[in-house]
């Protein structure tokens, strides 16, 4: 195996060095992230451990799958919206409207889930990313 500073590697191998940096820097630059998932709150869609990509997101919809990080934590969550601005939903017996930028987000583990149901709505400024792969 060749390594850089090696005496024999040639001008390709720097050449395609850099174009894998530039490559790199370019999806760092565009927002794509990568995340994993840990807990089983989105089971059987996505698996424990499991590993994903995300990208920013600008009008999340319904039903998308999204990455958020709520005021105060320093922990990610990967729930799936479920109810957007304008809807009203039954937060445990009681119906609320959400506001003009609030989403209503579960986990599809309904039986295993921190989510919604548990901190309430959240504010779209925390989402920071929608699931692709």
């Amino acid at each position: 195996m060749k390594r850089i500073g090696d005496d024999s590697c040639t001008m390709r191998d720097y050449i395609e060095l850099a174009i894998t940096l530039l490559v790199a820097f370019a999806i760092i630059l565009s927002g794509v992230r990568v995340t994993m998932v840990i807990g089983p709150s989105m089971k059987p869609t996505l698996s424990e451990y499991s590993i994903h990509i995300l990208v920013p997101v600008q009008d999340p919809k319904i039903g998308d799958i999204v990455a958020f990080q709520r005021p105060s934590q320093k922990d990610s969550y990967i729930k799936r919206i479920v109810a957007g601005p304008g809807d009203t939903v039954d937060h445990w017996g009681t119906a609320i409207t959400l506001g003009d930028d609030e989403y209503y987000v579960l986990g599809d583990n309904r039986e295993n889930s921190r989510d919604s149901r548990s901190f309430g709505p959240i504010d779209g400024d925390t989402i920071w990313g929608r699931l692709v792969v």
